[in-house]
């Protein structure tokens, strides 16, 4: 207003280079306007355009710097929470979709009863009574229950991913997880290059802040917002390997094993000792690991599986039972634990120490409730399991010649192993009872 309006034109100049560098900031936009205004002065009237813009131009420049600061914080602001909403929107949709998927462990288990339907037909007496119903009731319940847990989200570890994420590394960052023992986690935030979620730093603080090993991440992009999914990952491995012999009854060996890496992340070892030798000694003991084999990893609790199996084997019409040694390994958390019915004790190796597991329990099948002893365990990777019949060792106390064997092995060669506790166990025995001896190594991924 100050000025002619032959100078209308420069500061039209003025206002479009400020405009096109206010998204720089607003000092930005005042000094690229102004050297705009000055460079049209200059041009349009020497040193006296000059003179006359440059002063009006400064003074107006001071009085509305602290308006474009505002303007520029409000228009901030809102760009934010927007963000910051979009985020929120694209985990909760993730979230709502993760929690209505039909769970897996259903289906799982739906293929673990079709095979022991088989089973159990070629078995015995396939017929169905009172038992057999709230048998597969508890199955149902169990595997349903196990979804719902695994898609329940945990609101504490929700904030505490949230705040690390937010701490520096994530601009507007939002985070939900879910899940007991296999942790699933859903993160979105502003990274536009997306150099900020795919650093290796990132994903190795969120593992600690999530407490496990996690997967392989998926990613997704909307505008400058990125999400990324990711789950637990296996942290130990199991091997395992099987060695055994026929007694000198010359029958069929009563003895059965097994190992096997389940879908849900867990492993086991099972030894399992038909009372007796012969075929209907073997078929109790096979029975017994195939149907382990079947229904381990569909989300069933183990109680729930010997409680089965002891229905089952006392049900048969030719009377038998059987002793049941069960190693399960939790690969996500390195939790473990023996389940003992009528079974040997079992030794762990770690490094030079030898440790025994040990229980007093009736075998499954001779009486109606389960006699087992579930003794838990924390083991680390290196560690040894060994696990045998009790043709190999029986009674309370150590053997001697098994310790001693133990302590000499460096547990390099786990085959190597358990083929020289068979061959020393078969060389120090009158009888030569039927023979299986199960080691394994825990490893860590």
């Amino acid at each position: 207003v100050g000025v002619s309006a032959l100078y209308a034109s420069a500061f039209a100049l003025m206002g479009a280079a400020a405009g096109a560098l206010f998204s720089f900031g607003p000092l930005y936009a005042l000094v690229g306007g102004g050297v705009a205004l000055c460079c049209f002065g200059a041009y349009a009237e020497g040193v006296l355009g000059l003179v006359s813009l440059l002063p009006e131009y400064l003074l107006g420049a001071s009085l509305s710097f602290p308006l474009l600061g505002r303007i520029e914080r409000a228009e901030g602001g809102d760009m934010g929470a927007g963000l910051k909403r979009a985020a929120e929107d694209m985990v909760g949709t993730l979230a709502l979709s993760y929690q209505g998927r039909v769970a897996g462990e259903l289906d799982a288990l739906e293929r673990g009863l079709h095979g022991i339907s088989e089973l159990v037909s070629r078995f015995g007496d396939a017929s169905a009574g009172p038992a057999e119903y709230e048998i597969t009731a508890r199955f149902l319940r169990e595997a349903k229950e196990c979804g719902e847990l695994m898609r329940q989200e945990d609101t504490l570890l929700s904030e505490k991913v949230t705040e690390y994420i937010s701490d520096g590394k994530l601009k507007r960052g939002t985070a939900r997880a879910f899940g007991g023992r296999r942790k699933y986690v859903i993160i979105a935030g502003e990274d536009k290059d997306g150099e900020v979620m795919t650093s290796p730093e990132f994903l190795h603080g969120l593992a600690d802040a999530v407490g496990t090993r996690l997967g392989v991440p998926e990613y997704y992009r909307r505008d400058s917002i990125a999400l990324m999914v990711v789950g637990s990952a296996p942290a130990y491995s199991l091997e395992s390997a099987i060695v055994s012999a026929v007694g000198d009854s010359g029958e069929a060996s009563g003895d059965f094993a097994a190992a096997k890496s389940c879908g849900d992340n867990t492993a086991y070892a099972v030894v399992a000792d038909g009372m007796g030798s012969g075929d209907d000694a073997g078929a109790v003991a096979a029975f017994c690991c195939e149907f382990i084999s079947n229904i381990l990893g569909t989300g069933v609790g183990i109680d729930t599986v010997f409680h089965a199996l002891n229905s089952i084997v006392g049900k048969r019409a030719e009377e038998c039972s059987v002793a049941i040694d069960l190693f399960s390994l939790d690969l996500i958390t390195g939790e473990a634990a023996f389940v003992k019915s009528g079974a040997t004790f079992s030794y762990i190796k770690r490094g030079s120490s030898l440790f025994r597991l040990r229980s007093a329990t009736m075998p499954l099948g001779v009486i109606k409730q389960v006699d087992a002893e579930k003794i838990s365990a924390k083991v680390e990777a290196g560690d040894i399991i060994i696990m045998f019949s009790d043709g190999i060792c029986d009674g309370a106390d150590d053997a001697p010649w098994l310790v001693e064997l133990l302590n000499r092995s460096g547990g390099g060669d786990i085959k190597a192993l358990a083929e020289a506790i068979l061959a020393a166990a078969r060389e120090r025995a009158s009888y030569k009872d039927d023979m299986t001896v199960v080691v394994s190594r825990v490893g860590s991924v």
